[in-house]
């Protein structure tokens, strides 16, 4: 098993892969550099911008939008920052804009870069283009006063643009991993931490990649019925002798048919 940012592709064959759930938002938060708050991302060509290093999940979201602005290498300074490194250079004014995605986007990040003067979480007030255009992008409203109650946050909500996070296994892969995998994450990410409401993940969004089939029947009806009854060791042995002894039968119930009979003489 393995756990994927949504819009990261492969070069290899994947058609061996499926998913069994996202489960928690990666917000790509956009923070620039200025007296007043950016409305539009398109503002940005030629700049200085901060979008990760390269093979980064983080490079990849920020390419996408943008690249729908026509923003690229030709009219912009594309920095490979991130990190604490990417957040100096915005502070400092030597980026004129920064993208943050997954582990440098936490709270004490963002509450330190909207405390920094002149400097402005970029909010999206028309997303709705950029989902039509890169389905496994999530539209993501949230208050600043989340990430800093004390402070005087803007009295609006903030508008990001969200990837989620896969959790991919092969096709073919049995009930019994499948379930405990699906019940973890619900264990872990069913809380609902800052960004996600409780109970919203782990969830059977179809994005990237296509769902396991075992994924689509817990979610429809919980776990299988041995599983439910019994104890998992239990469960599990019976399902390994089911395995083995279905075949079994299905070869040596036919082959009883031509067995030879005896009868009885006078």
């Amino acid at each position: 098993a393995a756990l994927v940012q949504n819009g990261v592709t492969a070069s290899g064959d994947t058609s061996d892969i499926a998913s069994i759930g996202s489960l928690f938002y990666e917000p790509l938060a956009i923070y620039c550099y200025g007296k007043q708050p950016l409305m539009r991302l398109y503002a940005l060509r030629g700049g200085r911008i901060g979008i990760g290093a390269a093979g980064s999940g983080t490079r990849v979201l920020a390419l996408a939008p943008l690249g729908a602005n026509d923003i690229d290498a030709s009219n912009a300074d594309l920095e490979p920052l991130e990190g604490n490194a990417t957040m100096d250079a915005l502070i400092a004014h030597r980026v004129n804009a920064t993208f943050l995605s997954a582990e440098p986007a936490t709270v004490a990040n963002f509450r330190t870069l909207m405390q920094a003067p002149n400097v402005h979480l970029l909010s999206f007030e028309y997303p709705e283009p950029y989902l039509l255009r890169f389905r496994y992008l999530s539209k993501l409203t949230i208050s600043a006063a989340a990430f800093d109650i004390g402070a005087d946050p803007p009295r609006h909500d903030v508008t990001l643009l969200a990837s989620t996070v896969r959790l991919l296994v092969h096709f073919g892969t049995s009930p019994e991993p499948v379930d405990l995998l699906i019940q973890a994450a619900q264990k872990i990410n069913g809380r609902g931490p800052l960004l996600e409401k409780p109970g919203e993940f782990p969830a059977a969004l179809r994005h990237s990649w296509p769902f396991s089939d075992e994924a689509v029947r817990y979610y429809k009806s919980g776990r299988t019925f041995l599983y439910r009854v019994l104890p998992f060791w239990l469960a599990s042995l019976i399902s390994c002798l089911w395995v083995m002894i279905v075949p079994l039968v299905v070869v040596v119930i036919p082959a009883l048919q031509f067995a030879p009979t005896s009868t009885a003489g006078a």
